[in-house]
């Protein structure tokens, strides 16, 4: 077996270079075991995250060789889209403080680290990494922490305990305090909460990978596996993300098929994968609403509580346009945080950075050319009104996907995976006036 060899002008050690192991970590610690660590104090310190600062440390001297001076309008759009959420935290930093030290470290990772580290650092280095290998690391990892968290789901069930691996599965310094993570429901039961530790962060973070999963996994049986385990985590939030996950493949279909056909043809032709999409969507609508009646009865369709969530809209202060309280936490509705914490403008920042994809997408043709791309852009518009429920914005892994999501957006355009050709022809049909002259498959 080759240890060592010359791949261009890099090392491969067993069959990769550096950056591509560098990758595979980052992989492996986000996707699989995002909650592995310790803490120092109230921060939690994750493998994960700790690799994204290793090879912050590391990338930013050969970034600074590698800087052009031709910046795509990708990067420019975002960073117009960013700035504002950016300026006011800082002058809610200056002029109000923070309430909460590890929160408020929280956000800043969110908004400035890891937006630099992903979109501004890591994709230099795409290139250089095989992006074929990757993804099919990550369709594994995604279908591992499933298959997992199906089996702990069971194992609760059944014994009564969750298994706990510490510095892998769960952090050192939360060992045996699963239980009181907000993962109980009635009757017993407790949500499918995988190595997330939490069943809305768990089933928020693999909403957010879902497309890019959906796009290059072919085979049926892990697809319907990762949909059981979103539907074990008994939460109501993610089963609406999995219903609009449904939903925009459906209307995505639909809107190629009727943009492919002639311009003046009466007919309409809409192919036979658009109707099982339809049905995939009613079965996948009645089956939640049978859950939700199930655990929730029909006084959920009437909750003029939100689940307990209209709580945080009792607590809120007097509104202000600017900042005026200090950084603290993004609570499970992202908007109404945003709105208490930085004031109106805040809101509006927040608003603008989550639909920005969507305008630049639209904008911009070179966002939506390959499946890559198009996959994370149904990523990012997921969490739009993922973050109107519960984003679980300050919680490890969450950000980090977003970010990935974002990379890969605006960054991908060089890569195909074996599906392109139909994914993106529907995508193209939706953002471009005039259609194709045919379109068959």
């Amino acid at each position: 077996m080759l240890i060592f060899r010359s791949h261009g002008k890099q090392i491969e050690l067993l069959g990769s270079t550096i950056v591509e192991w560098l990758a595979y970590g980052l992989a492996v610690f986000l996707i699989l075991f995002p909650k592995g660590g310790f803490k120092a104090g109230s921060v939690p310190l994750t493998w994960g995250y700790g690799l994204i600062g290793i090879a912050l440390i590391f990338g930013v001297p050969f970034w600074l060789l590698r800087i052009s001076p031709k910046i795509p309008r990708g990067i420019l759009g975002l960073s117009l889209s960013l700035a504002p959420l950016q300026l006011l935290f800082l002058y809610s930093l200056l002029f109000n403080g923070f309430a909460d030290f590890g929160f408020a470290l929280s956000d800043l990772v969110a908004f400035f680290l890891l937006p630099f580290a992903f979109v501004g650092i890591f994709s230099q280095f795409l290139p250089e990494i095989r992006m074929e290998r990757l993804l099919v690391l990550a369709r594994w990892l995604i279908f591992l922490a499933a298959a997992y968290g199906i089996f702990l789901f069971v194992w609760r069930l059944t014994t009564g305990t969750y298994i706990e691996i510490p510095f892998l599965t769960v952090n050192l310094d939360d060992i045996g305090t699963l239980d009181s993570k907000y993962n109980s429901r009635s009757g017993g039961l407790f949500k499918l909460i995988s190595t997330y530790n939490n069943g809305n962060q768990y089933g928020v973070a693999t909403l957010l990978l879902l497309p890019l999963f959906d796009a290059f996994e072919h085979s049926r049986f892990r697809k319907l596996l990762v949909r059981a385990a979103l539907v074990l985590t008994l939460s109501r939030t993610v089963w609406i993300g999995l219903i609009l996950n449904e939903a925009f493949d459906v209307g995505r279909h639909l809107l190629g098929d009727l943009r492919s056909s002639k311009k003046f043809s009466i007919r309409l032709s809409v192919r036979y994968s658009t109707f099982f999409g339809f049905g995939r969507l009613a079965l996948a609508t009645a089956f939640v609403l049978g859950m939700t009646l199930l655990f929730s009865g029909v006084s959920f369709l009437f909750d003029s509580s939100l689940g307990g969530r209209t709580v945080y809209f009792e607590d809120a202060g007097p509104l202000t346009v600017f900042p005026s309280a200090p950084v603290a936490q993004f609570a499970e509705i992202i908007y109404l945080s945003a709105l208490t914490m930085l004031g109106w403008a805040g809101l509006a920042a927040v608003v603008l950075l989550f639909c920005s994809p969507v305008l630049l997408a639209i904008r911009f043709e070179e966002l939506r050319r390959t499946t890559l791309q198009v996959a994370a852009l149904q990523g990012l518009i997921l969490y739009i009104p993922l973050a109107a429920m519960d984003g679980a914005l300050n919680y490890i892994p969450t950000m980090a996907f977003y970010w990935f999501l974002w990379m890969l957006f605006i960054y991908g355009g060089s890569y195909d995976g074996p599906r392109a050709t139909r994914y993106k022809a529907n995508v193209r049909q939706i953002f471009t006036r005039r259609a194709p002259r045919s379109l068959t498959s």
